[in-house]
């Protein structure tokens, strides 16, 4: 898992060059592996089958990004997906690493389509079902 943000520049007087004028490509904030994540409470979840990751906010103070997963069931089974949240702590290090810990999971009784940030909510998303049912979920 890649975490990609700010300017290029850094602070630094030598940016990264581009092709596309006045455009500052993205620089890397930081890199996890999901394999090495952390679980408070025992929550196990096997974290290689998320298929959508949704930023929900970044605590300054804590460099703490919150994140929500969506990690898919079985193919064969509806309702098999769940939804987990999860916290990654940036580390200001040089080879920018970010330790990724298991907040909490939720099972999903339908299959989920998408999950989506609630307009003007760091703590809210609008979840989809597949068969159109809308569900609120608050961090």
């Amino acid at each position: 898992l890649l975490f990609l943000g700010g300017d290029a520049n850094d602070g630094s007087d030598i940016a990264t060059p581009c092709l596309i004028p006045k455009y500052t490509p993205p620089r890397l904030i930081a890199r996890c592996n999901v394999a090495n994540a952390n679980s408070e409470g025992g929550i196990e979840c096997d974290l290689s089958t998320i298929r959508q990751i949704t930023a929900l906010h970044y605590d300054t103070d804590r460099d703490v990004i919150e994140l929500i997963g969506l990690i898919s069931g079985s193919y064969h089974m509806v309702g098999n997906d769940k939804i987990v949240e999860l916290e990654a702590k940036l580390s200001r290090k040089e080879d920018a690493t970010a330790e990724l810990n298991i907040v909490e999971m939720m099972h999903v009784d339908k299959s989920v389509l998408r999950i989506k940030k609630w307009s003007g909510s760091d703590q809210k998303l609008l979840i989809e079902l597949i068969d159109g049912q809308l569900m609120e979920y608050t961090a």
